[in-house]
């Protein structure tokens, strides 16, 4: 599973801020989603809730090229991929 997340600027939050997380995962023809808000807590993204979704694609190269395309899209709009050891140091 590959997990990405996103912090950015949120005027209706007290801090102001808003961590979101999004993951990905596909089990051959099978691409599932997660995301949904996150915090923060002993310097590892934990989500607070999650929303998912799950395709099934007609061929494992179909729900490889999907993958991809969602992923790249995500880093399009600002998301960063989260490291296996938790958060980069900043």
């Amino acid at each position: 599973m590959k997990t990405f997340y996103y912090l950015g600027a949120n005027d209706q939050n007290k801090s102001g801020v808003s961590w979101k997380v999004w993951q990905i995962h596909r089990a051959g023809r099978v691409v599932e989603v997660q995301w949904g808000a996150a915090e923060v807590r002993n310097r590892k993204v934990v989500p607070l809730w999650l929303h998912s979704l799950r395709w099934q694609h007609a061929t494992v190269n179909g729900a490889k090229a999907v993958q991809d395309v969602r992923i790249q899209q995500k880093l399009r709009n600002g998301y960063k991929e989260l490291p296996t050891g938790g958060l980069p140091k900043y």
